[in-house]
This record gives structure tokens, C-alpha cells and sequence, in this order.
């Protein structure tokens, strides 16, 4: 009965422990799929709601009609305008380049340091010393007697905006070559990396500019609280194992133990018998065989009634 008792835990235990690889499989599989969906629509619609935003801008410019005045007193007037609106606007910074990519205009508390950097053509721009990145928009805009010019702004990605895209049971991390850019929690070091406690996701940033342009990568790290752990999982059967087999212990045991004696008594009242005692004797020998009411009882008695006619 032992042998069997490990038997039957050891079988549980292998299907336990198959079982929850297969359903760990399946869950991990469903989060990553969830993750990778809800951030590959999410990201293509904040690019083009900023799109769209960046292009209305540039048209309110236009519609103003502040570009249209004569010499350097249009400017002026275009920061009153943008102190007027820019606190809801979607971006930090921006510049006006004529038709030779020269500087003519820039607006936003860091736009001296991009001074230099808003002639380039990159999508992304990594200012080191400020710690700042930046996503780069460029709208065509008409400057009127300057001819053909461009309208560029600059959104920062930042860990504020991280918070505000992390869902819950989500901690975001923004890369950029390599480098870390923003991050949506700060104190979380190492433990990033422990896949028994975090699924890690790569998310890349819709294309934006040209085909051989580096882009960032959102890494999402998707808590794994909610799914049991192996033991916890595991222990479930091993605990019901246990009962059964107490069960069996208490119940089927205890049966089979006393329906043995009841037959061996049957064995020893014979061997009683024959050793020459009487019949008075060989009633005590058969007592456990009489005690139910069975086909055992019913064995002695016949038995009995047999040493009764022999004498």
C-alpha cells in the first residue's frame, strides 16, 4: 500500500507539474499578444493624433496672417499668439526654418539649445546634456514674401508620458540606441530582468522619417502577480493525494485488515481443530469470522455445523 501511496503521488505530481507548464505557457502567450496589440494600435494613434496636430498648428499660423506682416515685427506678434495657446498645445518646443534651412524663429524654454539641432532632418532627437529626447515633427508652412518654409516642433518623450501610456500591472521603459530615454516608475533596477516575476514585451515606435532611421523601443515589463507559482499550483494535488489516501487509510483499509483476520480466523479454527481441542474452542477461534453478517459468517457456521456432525 505504500508503493501505491508513491506511485499515485508521483503520477500526481508529474501531471501537476505538466499541467501548469502548459497553462503557464498559454498564459504568458495570451499577456504578451494583449501587450503587443494594445501598444502597436495605441503608439500608431498618439503618432498621428500628433501629426495632426502638428499640421493644425502650422494652418492656425497660416490662417492668422501673422507671417504675412512686413520685417522682424511679425515675430513678436507670433509669440504673443503662441503665449496665447501654446499652454494647450502638444509640444514643448518649436522653430521656423526658412527655404534654406535657416533659423528665423524658435519658441519653447529649451529652443536656444535646439537652435543648432532643428536644421537636421532626424525624427528623433537625443540632446544628452539636457537628459531631453525628443520625437521631431516638420510641417511645410508659407512665410509669405520668404517664400517656402517649415514649421518645426518638438514633443518630449519623457517619463511623464510613460506614466500616462502605462496600464495597470505595466511598468514602461523608453530605449533609444541602446540608451535608456524615460521610464514610467522610478526604483526599479534588476528585478526587471526576472522573468518568474516580469514578461518583457519590445514594442517599436511606428516608423517615422526615413527607411534607415534607428527608432526607440518601447519595452514593456507586464507584472506577473497574478499568475500562481508552481508551488502554490503544485500543491493542490499533492494535498488532495493526501486526503485520498487517508481516506483510503481509515476506510478501504481498515475494511481490508479486518476482512483478512476475519478469513485467517477461519484458517486458525481449522488448524485449532485438528490439533485435537474441542468444538467448545473452536467457537472462540471462529469469533471474528461470526462477527457480520456475510458470507464469511456464513462459511464458520457451515463449518461449524460440519465438526458438529462429525462428533
Amino acid at each position: 500500500r505504500l508503493l501505491v501511496a508513491l506511485v499515485a503521488r508521483a503520477l500526481l505530481f508529474t501531471g501537476g507539474a505538466l499541467s501548469y507548464r502548459l497553462l503557464n505557457q498559454r498564459g504568458l502567450a495570451l499577456r504578451h499578444d494583449q501587450i503587443q496589440q494594445y501598444y502597436g494600435n495605441t503608439l500608431p494613434r498618439l503618432e498621428n493624433s500628433r501629426h495632426i496636430a502638428a499640421v493644425q498648428l502650422g494652418s492656425r499660423m497660416e490662417f492668422s496672417k501673422i507671417l504675412e506682416r512686413d520685417g522682424a515685427g511679425r515675430w513678436p506678434v507670433l509669440t504673443a499668439f503662441l503665449d496665447a495657446q501654446w499652454a494647450f498645445g502638444d509640444f514643448s518646443n518649436m522653430a521656423i526654418l526658412d527655404a534654406g534651412r535657416r533659423v528665423l524663429y524658435r519658441y519653447g524654454s529649451e529652443a536656444d539649445s535646439l537652435r543648432n539641432l532643428a536644421t537636421g532632418k532626424k525624427s528623433w532627437l537625443h540632446v544628452p546634456q539636457n537628459r531631453l529626447f525628443y520625437r521631431v515633427y516638420r510641417v511645410p508652412l508659407r512665410l509669405c514674401d520668404l517664400g517656402q518654409g517649415e514649421l518645426v516642433l518638438f514633443k518630449t518623450l519623457s517619463d511623464s508620458l510613460m506614466r500616462e501610456l502605462a496600464i495597470p500591472q505595466t511598468h514602461l521603459q523608453l530605449t533609444y540606441s541602446g540608451r535608456d530615454m524615460a521610464i514610467s516608475q522610478e526604483g526599479l533596477g534588476p528585478e526587471l530582468n526576472q522573468p518568474d516575476r516580469f514578461l518583457r514585451v519590445d514594442v517599436p515606435w511606428p516608423k517615422a522619417g526615413t527607411d534607415g532611421e534607428v527608432r526607440p523601443m518601447l519595452v514593456v515589463y507586464r507584472d506577473l502577480e497574478d499568475i500562481y507559482p508552481f508551488s502554490y499550483f503544485v500543491i493542490r494535488p499533492i494535498m488532495v493525494s493526501l486526503v485520498i489516501l487517508v481516506l483510503l487509510w481509515f476506510g478501504l483499509g481498515r475494511w481490508i485488515s479486518r476482512t483478512t483476520l476475519r478469513i485467517a480466523s477461519l484458517g486458525h479454527g481449522a488448524r485449532h481443530y485438528a490439533d485435537g481441542h474441542d468444538r467448545e474452542s473452536l467457537g472462540i477461534a471462529l469469533t471474528p469470522a461470526l462477527s457480520h453478517d456475510d458470507e464469511i459468517r456464513e462459511t464458520a457456521r457451515a463449518f461449524d455445523h460440519l465438526v458438529q456432525a462429525i462428533e
